[in-house]
């Protein structure tokens, strides 16, 4: 009787300590920043490669965001800010240079971290693009990493571009982003694009550009 006394106890602490555990690793898991990376999503859809890229391909809003965002919680995210007025005079950089946005038409706005697994695989992608057309620019920007952090970062990937500098609040409570990367497709201080997920190449950001701005194109 004793025995199995024992056996009983013993088999309630390990259930207990096990129980214990398992609301001890959740309650960790769940820490984690406000504006959540798209590292867990995984994208089944292929986007246009470069060569396919021409003229003749076209998507509306809706289309780019059920055949390219990963997630409901990420399309609605950018149904909520397609739309939006984004009052941005102006971005400070890491340099030091500041870029003046008030006679600025069109231009798109990247908000990523650098511990953001598609922000990394997009860059060489959006720098390659920002090196090559001028009509429309890319400004990166992030928003919750420090100088030391994004030199470190820069030189671990041969990233080459000056990083622009945004508020936290500015980013989660002004414009109500929850993801990165997101991409924001600016005209006259309207979004009328916003796209959050990977960007595989050159010929995608084009394809997002004629969804954007293909009402004047």
């Amino acid at each position: 009787m004793k025995l199995k006394t024992i056996i009983c106890i013993g088999i309630l602490l390990v259930t207990t300590i096990s129980i214990t555990g398992c609301i001890q690793h959740k309650g960790k898991t769940e820490q984690k920043t406000e504006i959540n990376h798209t590292d867990e999503q995984v994208n089944n859809n292929e986007t246009p490669n470069e060569e396919e890229n021409n003229e003749t391909i076209s998507y509306t809003k809706e289309e780019i965001w059920t055949n390219f965002c990963t997630s409901d919680k990420i399309r609605n995210n950018c149904r909520e800010l397609t739309g939006k007025e984004i009052n941005l005079e102006n971005i400070n950089f890491l340099s030091g240079n500041t870029i003046d946005l008030s006679n600025k038409n069109r231009y798109i706005i990247e908000i990523m971290a650098v511990d953001c697994y598609h922000c990394n695989k997009s860059m060489p992608h959006i720098i390659e693009y920002d090196n090559s057309e001028k009509d429309i620019p890319i400004y990166t920007c992030t928003f919750a990493d420090d100088p030391i952090t994004i030199k470190e970062w820069m030189d671990k990937n041969d990233f080459v571009f000056d990083m622009g500098m945004a508020e936290y609040d500015f980013v989660k409570y002004d414009l109500g982003i929850k993801y990165t990367p997101c991409f924001l497709f600016v005209e006259n201080k309207i979004i009328k694009l916003a796209y959050i997920g990977e960007i595989k190449d050159v010929g995608f950001i084009k394809t997002l550009i004629r969804t954007a701005y293909k009402e004047q194109l």
